[in-house]
């Protein structure tokens, strides 16, 4: 969320500590991923994923269904994980990680017993956003579960005409939502005015 609008004029920078952050969302079924830019690396895995689903021991399924139907189930499951961790390599550089976010993914990894909290398809609706050319849809998240706080490695303040005045904003909003913060800084950028 664009905090800037609500409690100053500058632009933030929201540096996460990553242990705090990956701890928060899997207690409530979301996971953080690297993205894999490298297609020899994504080749792999989706070999891998297949010769699972060809010759691996599929999960047990209702006596009706067939192990084509059932590995069809298993592909539509990993698949809604592994595919939005796969970016092509001209985007390397962005050194991405994704949360990600789905009702298979919640059902997987339950699959393997890994204990989590909420089931994220009865919290959290999918909402909508008005931009000029079409509606958007997006799920509003919670940076820290229940009865847990997110520590943030770094709030950098972008250039202001009043820093003092932004940084103390910033320090008091934090407060307010029991967001911890390591260190808050104004970046040393200078102001541009036109």
């Amino acid at each position: 969320r664009d905090w800037s609008s609500d409690v100053c004029s500058s632009d933030l920078s929201i540096g996460f500590d990553a242990v705090s952050l990956h701890l928060n969302m899997l207690q409530l079924g979301i996971v953080t991923v690297k993205v894999v830019y490298d297609e020899e690396r994504q080749q792999k895995l989706i070999s891998g994923l297949l010769d699972y689903l060809l010759h691996g021991d599929l999960p047990a399924a209702e006596e009706r269904l067939t192990r084509i139907q059932v590995a069809k189930i298993e592909l539509y499951q990993i698949l809604s994980f592994v595919a939005p961790a796969f970016k092509h390599p001209a985007f390397k550089e962005e050194a991405e990680w994704r949360l990600i976010y789905s009702g298979e993914y919640f059902d997987l990894i339950r699959q393997f017993g890994v204990p989590i909290g909420l089931k994220p398809s009865t919290q959290f609706p999918t909402l909508y956003r008005e931009t000029p050319r079409e509606l958007v849809p997006y799920v509003a998240l919670p940076l820290a579960a229940t009865g847990l706080s997110l520590e943030l490695a770094s709030v950098t303040i972008g250039p202001s005409e009043d820093a003092d005045t932004a940084a103390r904003t910033i320090k008091g909003f934090l407060v307010s939502r029991t967001v911890k913060a390591q260190t808050v800084r104004v970046s040393g950028i200078p102001l541009r005015q036109s």
